[in-house]
Formats: C-alpha cells, structure tokens, sequence
C-alpha cells in the first residue's frame, strides 16, 4: 500500500485496524506506509500464505488503498536443511533470498551475514575517521565518546534480533576486541 497522498500519519489512521483474521499467528506489522506480512509455514500445518495475501488485498481495496504488487516481494525464511521448494511462489511476487526490512538485512538462511558485513563497512569507516582525529590530538575521552556514538550505534542497532545467528555474534565481538586492542577505545 505505497504511492498515498495522505501522508504516514493520516495512513495510519486508515491501516491502524487492519489485521488478518482468517489465519492463525500470522501478524501484519505496519510502519507508516508500508506493510509486512508473516505467515509461518510450520511442519504438519496448512500453509495459509494465499488466503492471508487475499485477505490483505480485499482489506485495502476496501479501504481504497490498493495494494501495489509491482512493489510487493516475497521471502522464506528456512530453517536449516530445508528447501525453499517446499512453498510455492505467491502470485508471481518477486522472490528474495534477502530484503532489508527498518535497516536490517534479512536472509533466508536465518543468517544474517549481510547485514553484519554492512555494519562493518560502515564502522570501519567511522574508525578512519577516529583515527585521524587521533593524530591530531584528540584525548582518548573524546575518542571513546565518538566510538560510542559513531561504532557502537552502527553496531548495536538491531543486536537483540541478529543474536539469533551466534556466528555473527562472533564476527562483531571479534571487531569490537580488535578496536579495543588498537586504542579506538578503552572499553571492550
């Protein structure tokens, strides 16, 4: 539901009640004027996927907001070793092995080496930075103070759902001990 003139917050005025009714634990999570749907496949369970998307639809035809499905995109999620053969594709939406959703990458290997290696690009950048205000005399106060607020912010930004995935995890620990180690901060 893209393209309004109404603007988020009127747009939420609109969406606010919309929810999915004919299928169980599927939520629809809504922030300004975009929309994402989650339905679990779980073993031994009917995939309810089409009737929650039909479901969507009529809500915002309903509403005179009309889904854009160029703009729609799909997405598994697996657990490991499973195939995404196991669900068909959904209405010819484009399906992705990754999509960023609020800054966050996620891919459909439960993993989330995307979104870890974007962060380290963006904080390492952000050390450069750092390290030259060191050469120019900056006390390692203030130098603390700007990885906290340049480094840390990248990195800690999402934590509690890329914990998920322990290799990641690790990855941004060992980043945050090389920092620590070469002085671009004094806490680890």
């Amino acid at each position: 539901m893209q393209g309004t003139v109404t603007g988020p917050h009127f747009f939420n005025l609109f969406i606010n009640d919309l929810e999915i009714k004919n299928c169980s634990n599927t939520p629809l999570v809504k922030f300004a004027d975009d929309s994402s749907l989650l339905v679990p496949i779980l073993k031994n369970t009917q995939d309810c996927s089409s009737k929650a998307i039909d479901e969507v639809k009529d809500l915002s035809e309903s509403y005179s907001l009309p889904l854009n499905e160029g703009k729609c995109k799909e997405m598994i999620i697996l657990k490991k070793g499973r195939s995404e053969d196991c669900v068909s594709p959904l209405y010819g939406f484009e399906r992705h092995s990754s999509l960023e959703i609020l800054g966050l990458t996620f891919e459909m290997t439960s993993r989330f080496e995307k979104c870890v290696k974007q962060k380290l690009v963006k904080a390492n950048k952000c050390l450069f930075v750092i390290r030259k205000l060191r050469n120019e005399g900056y006390s390692q106060d203030e130098l603390d103070l700007l990885f906290r607020s340049l480094v840390l912010s990248q990195l800690t930004y999402g934590l509690s759902v890329i914990a998920a995935s322990p290799p990641e995890l690790t990855t941004i620990q060992n980043f945050l001990t090389r920092c620590y180690k070469r002085r671009y901060t004094i806490y680890c």
